[in-house]
Formats: C-alpha cells, sequence, structure tokens
C-alpha cells in the first residue's frame, strides 16, 4: 500500500531531473523514502534520486512498493497540479486494477503502470574519483552554454587549482575556469581531462539545484551531484573515448 503527497516544488524537480534522461521511470518507496535510479537508452548517463519522507506533505507505505511508469504521464500530472499539493496512492483500492492513483486539486487521474522488472534501474557505480570541486550552478550553467555553441565535445578537468571546461570545433574555441565562489573539497596531485558529451552535461542542467559538485579523474565517468526541493541526486555521465 502507498499513500504519499508530493509538494509541488518536489515532484516537479524530481521530473525535472530524470526527463532529459529516460522516458520511464522507476521508483521504490519504503519506511526510508523514495530511490530512483534510471540510465539513458544508450547507457551514457546514470541518475540515481533519493527523496526523504520528510520532504513529503504525507507519507504512508507498508513494506516496501516498486512502481514504474512512463515519465511523460508524470509530467502531465505535474502540468495539472500547478502550485498543488499531489496526491498519489496505489493498493488502497482494489477496484482500480493496480492503476496509480492521482488527485490533484479537483483534477482526479489514473494512471496505468509498466511492468516494473523491465524497466533498469541499476545500481550506482562504485568509483573512487579522486577530485571533487562544489560550485555555483550558474557557472556550471555558463560553462554549458559555452561549450553549446562551440562543439559538441567539451573537455572537463582539473589543473591542480580549479576545475575547468573547454571545447574546440572546427573553427572556434572557448574555455571556461570555474574558481568564481568554486570550493575545491578534495583532490591528490593527480590531474584531469576527460572527455563528455555537451547534450548531456546540457541534460544534466535541467535537474541541478543551487549549486552542485563534481567528482572527476582522469579518463573516468564524471559525477555530479546536487539537491533541489528535498531531492538528492547524483547523475554519472561517461567519458566520451574516442578511437
Amino acid at each position: 500500500m502507498l499513500n504519499v503527497t508530493w509538494n509541488q516544488p518536489t515532484f516537479k524537480s524530481l521530473i525535472e531531473a530524470v526527463a532529459p534522461i529516460s522516458e520511464e521511470i522507476k521508483m521504490t518507496f519504503n519506511a526510508e523514502g523514495v530511490e530512483i535510479r534510471v540510465v539513458d537508452y544508450a547507457h551514457v548517463c546514470f541518475i540515481k534520486a533519493i527523496i526523504y519522507p520528510d520532504s513529503f506533505a504525507k507519507y504512508e507505505v507498508t513494506d516496501q512498493v516498486v512502481i514504474a511508469t512512463e515519465v511523460e504521464k508524470l509530467k502531465s500530472i505535474l502540468k495539472l497540479a500547478k502550485k498543488n499539493p499531489i496526491n498519489m496512492s496505489w493498493g488502497l483500492d482494489e477496484s482500480k486494477g493496480g492503476l496509480l492513483h492521482f488527485e490533484v486539486g479537483e483534477v482526479v487521474k489514473d494512471v496505468g503502470l509498466l511492468q516494473a522488472d523491465l524497466v533498469k534501474a541499476p545500481n550506482e557505480p562504485n568509483l573512487i574519483l579522486p577530485i571533487k570541486v562544489k560550485f555555483d550552478k550558474e557557472h556550471y550553467k555558463t560553462g554549458v552554454d559555452a561549450v553549446s555553441d562551440v562543439g559538441s565535445i567539451a573537455k572537463i578537468g582539473f589543473d591542480g587549482q580549479n576545475a575547468y571546461m573547454n571545447c574546440q570545433g572546427s573553427t572556434d574555441k572557448v574555455s571556461i575556469t570555474f574558481n568564481k565562489g568554486a570550493t575545491t573539497i578534495s583532490n591528490t596531485d593527480d590531474t584531469a581531462d576527460t572527455n563528455f558529451s555537451v547534450d548531456y552535461l546540457s541534460r544534466i542542467l535541467k535537474g541541478v539545484g543551487d549549486s552542485l559538485t563534481l567528482e572527476m579523474g582522469q579518463s573516468l565517468p564524471l559525477r555530479v551531484s546536487s539537491e533541489s526541493e528535498g531531492c538528492s541526486m547524483v547523475w554519472m555521465v561517461a567519458p566520451r573515448i574516442d578511437n
């Protein structure tokens, strides 16, 4: 049995983070909260989101409930919600035939589910990334905007003091150093300079909160973590390897 009431900003933050990555979403509810793990169809970007019970207006769950559905269906609920709380329940009424039940203001809507075991929800890759840098979302956005105008592949790296992003296209090149307001949390003597898809760096931007943490290493995936409206999120982006 599941009966929760989402605060609209929390629901919105989750959808904004997941929608650019996957068309499907798998949510695992238990007494500790809800965990979402999805990967894009090309297996380039993984995202995990955790939302604890105190981020909900109401949170009631019996045992463990796994829900899988299409992200577009949740986006339609978000559009209906405007600023209203979103009540979501499953298993309370057998006449619903296993549908996911929503009540938003004066709107009542039942949503079909996917077969949960067919929706990919891999574990977060267990990697030690030696360099960790935290800075504001606006600086990351500036970097993504700058490289998006130049090419499809960007280097993200660390020169021993600052994280940076650069890109070289057919005629132009651009470089951004993340030193304004940035904090290097941990690093070794290593430097890093790894290629990533600009498209996926842009997709992540849609879901991050006011600040984010980058973790990296030479020729290793990029881990991006951020919090927004009660959602704790982690993205893992595979490096772009050119033969």
